[in-house]
């Protein structure tokens, strides 16, 4: 019996041992792949400039307070990419030109595309998208003018309702193919070309054509848009020392082949052509601070003829979530 009482405890060990023994050679099981990506990125910036006796500027405080929102989703799974991208711009300005505070920026945008990877670096796309605003649109005068609206005479304002909210309303699809001979972590490169199209309801917006020899401010109505062409486009982004600069560059043209609104409006096949193109620069202060440029050129004759470039430099607050799952 004493002989017993001792076996069985050493048994159970050597079982014990045993089992650990299978469990830790076992073949561990291999990880999951994470197909969904989510990217979130609330920025909050301000700009504050006293001027005094400047040169070519009006005298007074300039206040500007921006919000942008960008979220984007991304779902992959063996070759096929799913993505959606949301763009969200708000701004407000104080500035003595029109003494009191306006609208200096509102864009709401939404793509989704769909990509087929028939190769590692080469692909199929498949894209729609919109774009709209939440505000009403204002041209703003530092004093009151005489707005004359196709031809006819309105009363005297500082300022005229040009847009109203959800108006314009701009539509996209296209569809191409997509080369990305870089697509890291860290990196991405992509080229595409293909076909597009785009529908652009106007409701009752209207646009700044004024005659600078006229005392009047004239504004004219807009008209809606129904143009279908070819695009092309680059896109290269991505971080540097650990994410301590970030840098964002794309280019991207469009010429319609078919526009109802270019014999209408009397326009040449250079007056359609579209071009969009930015550089960012993101510096890293800090978790949740940053140094922020921008530059932007774009023509789109749906909104004004000429070039319109801007530069922009930014002290941005902003909270940053990017996960894998």
């Amino acid at each position: 019996m004493r002989k017993l009482f001792v076996l069985v405890p050493f048994l159970f060990m050597m079982l014990t041992i045993s089992a650990q023994d299978v469990q830790a050679a076992a073949p561990a099981e291999p990880a999951k792949d994470k197909n969904h990506s989510l990217y979130f990125k609330p920025k909050l910036s301000v700009s504050f400039t006293d001027n005094r006796h400047v040169p070519g500027v009006t005298d007074g405080i300039y206040f500007t307070t921006d919000l942008d929102v960008t979220l984007n989703y991304k779902y992959k799974i063996k070759i096929h990419e799913f993505l959606l991208d949301f763009i969200l711009k708000e701004g407000i300005s104080y500035t003595p030109v029109f003494d009191g505070f306006v609208v200096s920026s509102d864009l709401a945008k939404l793509d989704l595309q769909y990509n087929l990877m028939f190769h590692k670096k080469a692909g199929w796309y498949v894209k729609a998208g919109l774009e709209t605003h939440f505000f009403n649109g204002y041209d703003y005068q530092n004093e009151k003018k005489e707005y004359i609206v196709d031809g006819e005479r309105k009363s005297a304002a500082k300022k005229y309702q040009t847009t109203s909210s959800g108006l314009p309303l701009f539509l996209y699809e296209g569809t191409g193919l997509l080369y990305r001979p870089v697509d890291t972590e860290t990196s991405k490169l992509e080229f595409n070309a293909g076909l597009a199209a785009r529908q652009v309801w106007v409701g009752d917006s209207l646009k700044v054509d004024d005659n600078a020899d006229t005392p009047e401010r004239e504004l004219t109505s807009l008209t809606d848009i129904y143009e279908a062409g070819g695009e092309a486009g680059a896109l290269y982004k991505g971080t540097i020392e650990d994410k301590k600069l970030a840098y964002d560059i794309m280019a991207k043209v469009i010429m319609p082949f078919y526009s109802k609104e270019r014999e209408n409006l009397g326009l040449s096949w250079a007056d359609v052509l579209q071009f969009n193109g930015h550089v960012k620069i993101d510096f890293l202060i800090s978790k949740y601070a940053s140094f922020n440029y921008v530059f932007t050129v774009k023509r789109d004759f749906a909104i004004v003829k000429e070039w319109q470039i801007t530069n922009g430099l930014y002290l941005t607050l902003f909270y940053e979530l990017d996960k894998k799952y």
